[in-house]
């Protein structure tokens, strides 16, 4: 999944941030299914929060 931009009103600090978070969740998606994961849904929004990754064996 390519990394989508970060929002324009984030300081520098917070663009790296997030941009770091992105690379790490599509790092930990691949790895999923490089061992037979699928991967169900990335950066889902629930009532609750978000979910990075859903994944199923």
């Amino acid at each position: 999944m390519p990394r989508q931009p970060p929002p324009t009103h984030r300081l520098p600090r917070g663009r790296r941030a997030y941009a770091a978070g992105q690379d790490a969740e599509a790092l930990a998606a691949a790895a999923l299914t490089a061992e037979g994961w699928l991967i169900l849904g990335q950066r889902v929004r629930t009532e609750a929060g978000e979910i990075d990754l859903i994944a199923e064996r």
